[in-house]
């Protein structure tokens, strides 16, 4: 139980040092650490009972993550969308984040060889093939309406695209 705390708040910590880290190069800011709180991995739990939820809190200093497949941003510090990518299409296809916010998108490939492209933030994850998944992550610095899609062949042709709009 005391390894599986580590571990999970070792993750954590890691996740928002590398959001820190890409935030601070995307946005040429100077990088500051949030202070986490302390963990006791000696503490014992006040309920051994093995049915208990073993759910770890999340620190006060971290904001949460939204996981969103509907396309519709929450309004968190950092947003992410999981899309799929098949032959000629992405599901969702239409995002919305607010200015400001650090957008992070896991492509996951469901067949084929496909990638996921923004031009106007920089943005496009690596080719990878069916089953496998890349994510990209960048700051939503610019309001407008901006089309991503797949690079590969004729893929954008072919309708494998979509939008991300971005408001003020």
């Amino acid at each position: 139980m005391k390894k599986i705390i580590f571990i999970i708040a070792a993750i954590a910590i890691g996740a928002i040092i590398v959001a820190l880290l890409g935030a601070s190069v995307m946005t040429n800011a100077p990088l500051s650490l949030p202070t986490l709180p302390a963990i006791d991995i000696d503490e014992k739990p006040a309920d051994t009972d093995a049915s208990a939820d073993m759910t770890p809190e999340t620190p006060a200093a971290v904001a949460p993550v939204a996981e969103n497949p509907s396309g519709e941003a929450v309004g968190t510090v950092v947003t992410e969308f999981i899309i799929t990518g098949a032959n000629y299409s992405f599901t969702p296809s239409a995002l919305k984040v607010k200015k400001g916010d650090t957008v992070r998108i896991t492509l996951k490939n469901s067949g084929g060889l496909h990638d996921f492209v923004i031009d106007e933030f920089g943005v496009a994850t690596k080719r990878i093939n069916g089953g496998e998944e890349d994510t990209v992550t960048f700051v939503a610095d610019k309001t407008g309406t901006f089309e991503f899609y797949c690079s590969v062949g004729s893929h954008r042709q072919m309708g494998m695209k979509g939008t991300i709009t971005v408001t003020e």
